[in-house]
């Protein structure tokens, strides 16, 4: 699937057509989805701005084309086959015939092939970790996760895979994580994860590195997200780690986010974090709520430090600089939701406390987030 970035000044005329967990789009930060007005084998992916122009909210766009053999449907916000007669193409241009470019894989309704399999719709399944979960009605790609005494979360999307109800989980690749020193690209060896700045884009790559030749520096506006766990929840055990420079422009005393996998509306069930050398990992399981934290030597603004948290399933650990800094007991599964892994920002913290502090100014180096536990030497 083509991707290709542009940045409009657009109205809520036409990125408020986008739809997000069956709402309008209308939360700061939030990402919808909607057709292109010039073309039917494309849509929008659309990311809300925080300010207002002078027609409107302002948005960021991703424009990304079809598959072959698909058109843009609307009304399911998602492709469907160029035969479907559901697809009219409202908006968007004229529908392109069968024979055409974008619809070339299907030239006559007599050798069309049969459509693929699609779970039957309002079914439940329970996973390994005892969470129920349900399919949705037209939408073979997202699912709902029932927590107890919460509301569904969701919809969760798998895209561009499918739900299965007989797994009971997105059927896409299972991957063992992702390592990688920011060596002039967010993507790792074989495209295993993809990692991307946010859409302000105040990433940077520079030659100011602990190890390696670059790292990557926020300038306290962008932040980067890892795709990965979003399809693959991370069961224990995992391990994350990473190399930070936070500048002496930033308080000790405020608490800067290193990773977690939080949304605006969506607390994290895995957060990294240091405040004035304090540093803190927390994890939400099944089973309750776990905490470890230690204390960097020095100072903590204006120097290279190593921050290492593993989990194995029995046992949350902190290290700092290579060496044990805290282990607590701890059980069960990591509780999964639909955010990203984000590197540099809390943006759920930011939102309750009314005003961004969490971002992180500073050097990011040799990321890793891996499906193993940590054995120290």
């Amino acid at each position: 699937m083509s991707i290709v970035h542009h940045r409009f000044t657009l109205s809520i005329e036409q990125c408020g057509t986008c739809v997000v967990d069956g709402g309008p789009l209308t939360e700061n930060g939030a990402v919808g989805y909607t057709y292109d007005p010039d073309d039917c084998g494309a849509y929008w992916v659309c990311i809300r701005r925080s300010e207002r122009g002078d027609d409107g909210w302002m948005y960021d766009v991703f424009r990304r084309a079809c598959a072959p053999g698909t058109l843009w449907n609307q009304d399911v916000q998602s492709c469907s086959r160029c035969y479907d007669v559901a697809v009219i193409c409202e908006n968007s241009g004229p529908k392109p015939p069968l024979g055409s470019d974008q619809c070339d894989r299907y030239v006559d309704g007599t050798t069309l092939p049969p459509p693929p399999p699609v779970e039957q719709p309002d079914h439940n399944c329970t996973d390994d970790a005892g969470l129920m979960k349900s399919s949705v009605i037209g939408e073979a790609s997202k699912f709902f996760i029932h927590y107890p005494n919460h509301d569904p979360l969701g919809p969760v999307s798998c895209e561009p895979y499918n739900f299965s109800l007989s797994l009971c989980k997105c059927n896409a690749p299972e991957y063992g994580g992702v390592e990688f020193g920011f060596e002039g690209s967010f993507h790792t060896g074989g495209n295993i994860s993809v990692c991307l700045p946010n859409s302000r884009r105040n990433v940077y790559f520079v030659n100011e590195s602990r190890v390696e030749d670059q790292s990557v520096y926020l300038d306290g506006m962008g932040h980067i997200e890892c795709l990965l766990f979003i399809q693959n929840i991370p069961r224990a055990p995992f391990s994350v780690a990473l190399w930070v420079y936070v500048d002496p422009i930033v308080s000790d005393q405020r608490k800067v986010a290193l990773v977690n996998n939080a949304k605006c509306n969506i607390a994290p069930t895995f957060e990294l974090s240091v405040q004035g050398g304090v540093v803190v990992v927390t994890i939400v399981t099944d089973n309750g709520t776990f905490s470890a934290s230690g204390q960097l030597s020095g100072a903590y603004q204006g120097e290279w430090h190593h921050y290492r948290a593993s989990y194995n399933g029995a046992i949350l650990s902190l290290d700092l600089e290579g060496s044990l800094a805290a282990e607590v007991l701890a059980d069960g599964d990591l509780l999964s939701n639909e955010a990203a892994w984000v590197v540099g920002l809390n943006c759920y913290q930011d939102t309750q406390q009314g005003a961004p502090t969490s971002s992180l100014t500073g050097y990011v180096n040799q990321l890793y987030i891996g499906f193993e536990e940590y054995i120290r030497p």
